[in-house]
């Protein structure tokens, strides 16, 4: 419930230790918490509930607890592999879920998004999923002013105020992004669930304004511009710790808003049982990058230990998946191209390549090239498939041919190696990002691939004044 270890340096750990033993016996055993069953039910205020019972994993305590619930009913999740540890995480996410709103914090990759949606399944809850960034603002949070067809202005709710009237659950994604000054605005939502609007409206926790409709009528409550926020309402924020040298977000007036719980990165015997759930057996290449990704978060030297965030859960259930569909034999260019290790700093990629060396693993990326370099031909072969190196894909079918690119383009055997990994990793499920100076290619290669994708282009030209809100919304 109490982030110590997100926010808090050894010292500070050790001492909270320390005032917990004076006062009790600490059981250092882990507990694997686990959901037993739900069971639906409606409450005598006709609030929707479901009833979980939970164990401690331990054969000792089965609980019942009445948790609220959405409206759609439970469901499962397809992406969601079970193992114990994220088990026993939804299980306390649940029971925080029952009496508060809750702010997960982990590292990036680590399943915070996977767990809350196998919770928002679960309990049968439509999500409302807010993506957080720096320059938001509180306006962004509440009400947005946009114009009408006839040039009228009026406020627009955002996807929070929305959540809180439909009964959703809001998932604030990216919440150490934001400054403190704009979650300043949430406080009397989180904590006493009112709201005053942009608009001059006013919103009411549901037991209140149920209360003035018993005593002043239901038009009369309209009139005055009230709003209900609906009981199934709640609040998930997902955040990272702060890193070394970094601002710490967690402020005393945050952690006085949410139920938090920490979420440490998957263990390597723990990835590898999701990945043969979801992909069979295991390449030597991926064994490989396990392998090194063990030895990266093991190591003490900070810098390792900051390369190891660019191999995190995520990442590798990334390689796994490519690496099912497409087999590659060099572990080494898997790594470089996951880390971006040419764009590294010249110490860190130094203390890389001799991680590397140790571990066994050696670039064979020049024998692969030449290996490569006779197979690098484009060849369509029906209307329907085109062969791009070695890797056969389906073309896309589209009516908005006019937007597919054709540009002039001479198939040198560099541009078709890397053609034939864009493609490869657009077939993966992938979304990519192209690295590279000045002139060397970036925008001929992207509309080679859509070409001979058929796949349509939308161009957007960013800039140092692009905002999030240019990006997203429609002024």
């Amino acid at each position: 419930m109490y982030p110590a270890d997100s926010f808090l340096n050894k010292e500070g750990r050790d001492a909270i230790q320390g005032v917990l033993r004076s006062f009790v016996q600490l059981d250092t055993k882990p507990v694997n918490y686990k959901i037993e069953n739900t069971s639906s039910q409606l409450s005598p205020s006709d609030n929707k509930e479901v009833s979980v019972t939970i164990s401690d994993g331990r054969k000792r305590n089965h609980s019942t607890v009445p948790v609220i619930c959405g409206e759609t009913g439970s469901q499962d999740t397809p992406d969601y592999i079970a193992t114990d540890y994220q088990d026993s995480c939804l299980a306390e996410i649940l029971l925080s879920h029952a009496v508060d709103d809750v702010c997960v914090i982990g590292p990036k990759g680590c399943g915070k998004s996977l767990l809350v949606n196998r919770l928002a399944n679960l309990l049968g809850y439509a999500v409302e999923p807010i993506v957080l960034y720096q320059d938001m603002t509180s306006r962004d949070l509440i009400q947005q002013r946009t114009t009408l067809v006839n040039g009228d202005t009026v406020w627009k709710n955002a996807p929070l105020i929305r959540a809180a009237l439909e009964g959703r659950l809001a998932v604030l994604d990216g919440i150490h992004r934001v400054h403190h000054s704009t979650l300043a605005i949430l406080h009397r939502l989180v904590q006493d669930r009112e709201l005053q609007l942009f608009d001059g409206r006013r919103m009411l926790r549901h037991d209140r304004y149920d209360d003035l409709i018993d005593a002043l009528g239901e038009q009369r409550v309209a009139e005055s511009g009230l709003l209900r926020i609906h009981p199934s309402f709640r609040i998930v924020a997902l955040g990272e710790p702060s890193g070394v040298g970094e601002q710490q977000w967690l402020n005393p007036e945050l952690l006085s808003l949410f139920v938090f719980q920490e979420l440490r990165p998957l263990t390597i015997e723990e990835e590898k049982k999701i990945m043969m759930a979801k992909f069979g057996r295991l390449s030597r290449t991926v064994q490989d990058v396990l392998r090194v990704a063990e030895q990266l978060r093991a190591s003490s030297d900070p810098t390792m230990h900051l390369l190891a965030g660019s191999l995190s859960t995520r990442q590798l259930m990334r390689i796994a998946r490519r690496e099912a569909l497409y087999p590659c034999n060099d572990p080494y260019d898997v790594i470089q191209q996951a880390m971006l290790a040419k764009f590294l700093p010249p110490l860190a990629r130094n203390a890389l390549e001799t991680m590397l060396k140790r571990s066994g693993v050696g670039n064979q990326s020049t024998d692969n090239q030449k290996t490569s370099a006779a197979d690098a031909k484009i060849t369509n072969l029906d209307e329907d498939r085109v062969q791009i190196g070695s890797t056969v894909v389906e073309k896309y079918k589209t009516n908005s041919t006019s937007k597919v690119p054709d540009v002039l383009f001479y198939d040198v055997p560099q541009h078709v190696l890397i053609l034939e990994r864009l493609a490869q990793a657009l077939a993966a499920g992938s979304h990519l990002l192209l690295v590279g100076n000045q002139g060397v290619g970036k925008n001929k290669l992207v509309d080679r691939l859509l070409h001979l994708l058929n796949r349509p282009r939308q161009y957007i030209q960013l800039h140092r004044d692009t905002t999030v809100q240019s990006l997203t919304l429609k002024q």
